[in-house]
């Protein structure tokens, strides 16, 4: 069994694919090589991967996921209200 990285014909990461059969060739746009783990947008040149993405749009994607004081923050505001409901009855 190998794993192989599918690209599409522009040379995106699309998915993986597992071959059960060793001997089988490899499917066209697939390779061997494991695109680097934190690749925001992976894209294969024939010999490596390389990210496809700018350093400001990878600044930009990496800002709008929101910071761990922001996923905090919401966490206790849902802890509080659930407290709420289940003060009044309603939960």
């Amino acid at each position: 069994m190998r794993e192989l990285y599918r690209y599409d014909d522009n040379g995106i990461y699309v998915e993986p694919v597992i071959l059960t059969d060793d001997s089988a060739e490899n499917p066209p746009n697939t390779t061997d090589v494991r695109p680097e783990d934190g690749m925001f947008q992976a894209k294969w040149d024939g010999l490596k991967w390389l990210e496809n993405l700018l350093p400001d749009e990878i600044q930009r994607r990496l800002a709008d996921k929101g910071t761990p004081d922001d996923i905090e923050s919401l966490q206790k505001q849902m802890a509080d209200l659930s407290f709420q409901l289940m003060m009044n009855g309603v939960i």
